[in-house]
């Protein structure tokens, strides 16, 4: 008879372990010298030169105020009528029909008796 050595297992040679890849540290930007900064330049305030076309003041006499109205047109300024009425008296102080432009302020004064 014939015996045959035992027979040992050879293990499987292992494959090679290849490293992840690896992201390099972001790099620390140098130090920044702050810019040096120049003064805007001044300058005076402007002077007001009256035209001939600068409004004139309003004033009412002694014992009377200002009623200023002010009102937008819309695209159809002459639909628009309105009327101011004196809510002591009943008297109607200021009205107005179909004035002004369109898109545009429109602003009417005038001088009314104070209530005491």
């Amino acid at each position: 008879p014939v015996t045959a050595a035992p027979v040992t297992p050879v293990p499987p040679t292992p494959e090679p372990i290849t490293p992840a890849p690896t992201t390099p540290a972001p790099a620390t930007p140098a130090p920044t010298t702050p810019m040096p900064t120049t003064p805007l330049p001044t300058t005076s305030a402007p002077t007001v030169n009256p035209t001939a076309s600068s409004p004139t003041p309003f004033e009412c006499p002694d014992g009377q105020v200002e009623l200023r109205m002010e009102l937008t047109t819309d695209r159809w300024p002459g639909d628009i009528t309105w009327n101011v009425v004196k809510h002591s008296t009943g008297v109607e102080v200021m009205k107005g029909d179909g004035e002004g432009q369109k898109s545009t302020l429109l602003i009417k004064r005038t001088c009314v008796e104070m209530d005491t």
